[in-house]
């Protein structure tokens, strides 16, 4: 789950996460308005909209989209949520306080979890005091390897379940954003509706390639896609 920029328009996104594939599913225009928790509401629409009869999505979030309001939300859809998170959004106060500062050292983790719906808030010292939530993940830590200031190797650290997992499903988005910016047909424009119509040729194209590279493995792992592009201009204009 994120956020694409378009000119004065902003799309929220869902892509598909899994290695190799950043294939986008579905997306929803925010217009700049003023409406209070749009974007919260944007993301819930887009999880309603997933394939009927489906559940048990696993979906990674940032904290643009997540707080214990949406995590409840989204499990009542049938599905999981995850991903970093604001402490202002529904934290108690006096919880938020005790977590931060309980957690001097890189590796140091708190957890909480409440009572009625399994909710959990993870806080993570790595580089700085991280926190994320959770309505799929127990609360308990893996190891993971991270550097260490003033040494040359890894060193295993305690790591928040939540936290190893998103961050190995983070960043659909944004291989999506990338890909994108080398095969983009965008143009500048001052109409609104001329982004819009530009962004979705834009999906259709990754979206294209995605697939081309899924039925052709052995040819995918030979050819740019720029050579790709430069076929399929050939192919639309013979």
């Amino acid at each position: 789950m994120g956020s694409e920029m378009c000119i004065r328009d902003r799309f929220y996104a869902f892509a598909e996460s899994r290695a190799g594939s950043q294939y986008l599913v579905d997306f929803e225009l925010d217009r700049n308005d003023k409406e209070p928790g749009k974007i919260q509401k944007g993301l819930l629409r887009l999880v309603s909209r997933l394939p009927a009869g489906s559940k048990g999505y696993r979906i990674a979030a940032d904290n643009l989209f997540n707080s214990v309001d949406t995590c409840r939300k989204v499990r009542r859809l049938g599905h999981g949520i995850y991903g970093t998170m604001s402490m202002n959004n529904g934290v108690p106060a006096h919880l938020r306080d005790h977590m931060l500062s309980s957690m001097p050292n890189k590796g140091d983790a708190a957890i909480v979890m409440s009572r009625d719906d399994n909710i959990s808030i993870m806080a993570w010292h790595d580089s700085k005091v991280a926190v994320c939530i959770s309505n799929i993940h127990p609360p308990a830590c893996v190891l993971t390897r991270r550097r260490m200031k003033g040494r040359a190797d890894r060193t295993e650290l305690n790591c928040p379940l939540a936290f190893a997992e998103y961050n190995n499903t983070m960043g659909a988005i944004d291989d999506f954003d990338r890909l994108l910016s080398f095969i983009s047909v965008k143009l500048r424009c001052m109409k609104w509706w001329h982004a819009i119509f530009y962004f979705l040729i834009d999906v259709a194209l990754v979206n294209a390639l995605h697939l081309w590279r899924l039925a052709n493995p052995d040819a995918a792992e030979k050819m740019e896609h720029q050579v790709w592009m430069a076929g399929l201009v050939e192919e639309i204009i013979a």
